[in-house]
């Protein structure tokens, strides 16, 4: 600190036009008395210096943060502007470049590629298996076109059918002579006499599947029936299109409709025409009768468990059914209807290629 308050004459930098010299070492290191004029900048040279572009210079040394408004110019915003339009031009015109490339490949792809006849398509056909048909029909259009023919589907049958095999009266083959609803029958016969896919269905494990996968399924009828001491009580249900949108519900609803009256002579035959489609039944197997309500019939299955029982030996079987699908579980318990069968031996799952599954009640 400087004695007696007084403003020290230290060296202060001088505001220099850039093409001044710099600084001598004989103004600092060896200069005999240093005077105020020394380390003090004229107003003259000042003045001149700021009239020859001394401030920009200045304004340029600040950062941005130490800058006015009025220092920044709005040509830079322009300039930015205008090469973030050239830079989206050339992304346009090297996405349109991509685009005619990968046209040009897909097109020399296919006049490379080979259209077979449906001829060698349905020749190969007659040695496709029941499990790769559906890797067969994604081959191409031909393969696909041939799987949906009702001759593809006479030959799977006529290849697998064991006459000593006993079936129902819908899967015998003179009964397989009608077109209309072919690939549904023949698919429920393949479960009967192939053995790969009846191995996937005799099974003895109990509950190997729990009904809870029918949650938001519509039951739309239920029987009970009484056989070798036991009671077998049977719930049919109705679930989702697998594509879970409104267009194919609603087409699957006008395909009942249309094919609930059907005739030859009114309506086409449809070989894929399925009506216990997107259907299951749920088998449940008691040692005494229990009293179902006919009320669950045509409303909704909200949830389902299974436990044990209260003597510890056997299970509980618990269905709650709504009028309709309620995302609230407390609003379900108290509208709903609470079906409780106590106590249960087994649980069936059957889809409609099951052998077991009653066709002939639906």
């Amino acid at each position: 600190m400087p004695k007696g308050g007084k403003k020290s004459g230290g060296r202060c930098g001088r505001l220099l036009h850039p093409n001044t010299s710099d600084f001598t070492v004989f103004e600092f290191a060896d200069v005999a008395k240093t005077t105020k004029s020394t380390c003090r900048t004229k107003k003259g040279t000042l003045t001149s210096w700021m009239a020859g572009g001394g401030s920009s210079i200045c304004t340029d040394m600040l950062n941005w943060y130490d800058r006015e408004l009025s220092d920044f110019d709005d040509s830079d915003t322009e300039v930015g502007s205008q090469l973030q339009e050239e830079g989206d031009q050339e992304n346009k015109l090297s996405r349109r470049k991509t685009n005619t490339r990968r046209r040009c490949v897909r097109t020399e792809c296919e006049d490379m590629g080979c259209v077979y006849p449906l001829d060698l398509w349905h020749v190969l056909a007659q040695h496709i298996l029941p499990e790769d048909v559906r890797v067969f029909a994604g081959i191409c259009r031909g393969s696909y076109l041939v799987v949906q023919t009702a001759n593809f589907w006479h030959s799977l049958y006529k290849r697998f059918y064991m006459p000593s095999t006993t079936l129902n009266d819908s899967l015998l083959p003179y009964n397989m002579r009608k077109v209309h609803g072919l690939r549904a029958r023949v698919i429920r016969t393949l479960f009967h006499v192939y053995a790969p896919f009846r191995t996937r269905v005799q099974t003895t494990d109990p509950f190997k599947r729990s009904p809870d996968t029918l949650e938001g399924a519509r039951c739309l009828i239920m029987w009970h029936r009484h056989e070798k001491d036991l009671w077998h009580f049977y719930f049919k249900f109705r679930t989702n299109c697998q594509c879970r949108t409104a267009h194919c519900c609603r087409r699957h609803h006008d395909s009942d409709e249309e094919y609930a009256d059907w005739n030859i002579e009114t309506h086409p035959a449809d070989v894929h025409y399925n009506a216990e489609e997107h259907c299951c039944v749920v088998c449940v197997v008691t040692q005494n009768y229990m009293h179902v309500p006919p009320s669950v019939m045509g409303q909704v299955l909200q949830s389902a468990s299974v436990s044990v029982s209260h003597a510890m030996r056997y299970h509980k079987l618990k269905l709650l059914f709504t009028s309709e699908f309620l995302r609230s579980t407390k609003d379900a318990v108290t509208a709903g209807c609470t079906v409780i069968m106590d106590p249960v031996l087994n649980v069936h799952l059957l889809h409609w290629w099951h052998p077991r599954y009653p066709c002939a009640l639906s």
